[in-house]
C-alpha cells in the first residue's frame, strides 16, 4: 500500500433538496451535519496550531512522513468550522493556493489562459502554490442539452483536456511549474506521468531554493 496525501476541497455549497428554482447555501446546522458526515475518513490530518497553520508551508513528510496516508479537508466557503477545526478541517486561509479557472470549452482558450497564469503567479519555486485547472467548463446550452445526447457532457470535455495534457510540459521549466494539477476524468493515466516528469524538472533546482512541494 501507498501512502498518499488527499486533500479534499470543498468549493462550493448548495442545498439541492430545497428544489431546483430555489438552490441555496448551506446552514450552519447543514455545515456541522456535512461535518459529522467526513469526520467517518480515515487519517484525517490535524495539524500543529490548526487554526494558523499554514499548510502550503509544510513538507510532504509532514503529513505521511509518519508511514500512513493522510486526508486534508478545506472549506472554501464560508462558516464555522467550531470543533472541527481540530478534528482535520481547514479554511481556505489555511491553504494558500491560486486557484482560477479559465472558464470556457474552448481548448485552446483554456491552454493559453492557464499558461498565462502559470507564468505570471508561479515565476519562481518560492511563489504562491499554482493550481494549473486543465479543464474545460460547460456552457449553459451543454449543461441543458447534453443528456439528449446532442451537446458535449463533462466526460466529453474531459477528454479533449486531457488529450493535450502534454502540452504543459514544454511550458514547464526548474523554476516555472504547476503545484497541483487539476483534471476532470481521473481516470487518465497519461497525467500521472506527466506530473512524475515535472517532478523531475523541478528536482534539477538546487534544493536550498525549493522549499516547496510541485505538482
Amino acid at each position: 500500500a501507498y501512502n498518499e496525501l488527499i486533500i479534499l476541497n470543498i468549493s462550493h455549497d448548495r442545498n439541492t433538496d430545497v428544489g431546483a428554482d430555489s438552490y441555496r447555501p448551506f446552514t450552519q446546522e447543514e455545515w456541522n451535519g456535512f461535518f459529522s458526515l467526513l469526520t467517518a475518513l480515515s487519517h484525517l490530518y490535524v495539524a500543529p496550531d490548526p487554526i494558523n497553520v499554514q499548510l502550503t508551508d509544510l513538507s510532504l513528510g509532514s503529513f505521511i512522513g509518519n508511514g500512513k496516508p493522510a486526508v486534508v479537508i478545506v472549506i472554501e466557503p464560508e462558516c464555522d468550522l467550531g470543533e472541527y477545526a481540530h478534528k482535520g478541517f481547514y479554511k481556505k486561509r489555511n491553504y494558500n493556493v491560486y486557484n482560477n479557472y479559465s472558464n470556457t470549452n474552448d481548448l485552446n482558450e483554456m491552454i493559453n489562459d492557464q499558461i498565462r497564469k502559470m507564468q505570471e503567479q508561479r515565476p519562481d519555486p518560492n511563489a504562491t502554490y499554482f493550481l494549473l485547472s486543465w479543464t474545460l467548463t460547460q456552457s449553459d446550452g451543454e449543461a441543458t442539452f447534453c443528456y439528449l445526447g446532442v451537446a458535449d457532457s463533462i466526460l466529453t470535455l474531459a477528454n479533449k483536456a486531457n488529450s493535450a495534457t502534454q502540452d504543459v510540459l514544454k511550458y514547464c521549466t526548474p523554476q516555472t511549474y504547476p503545484n497541483i494539477f487539476f483534471i476532470d476524468d481521473f481516470a487518465n493515466t497519461k497525467v500521472t506521468e506527466l506530473v512524475i516528469e515535472i517532478n523531475s524538472q523541478a528536482a534539477q533546482v538546487p534544493h536550498s531554493i525549493l522549499p516547496r512541494d510541485p505538482a
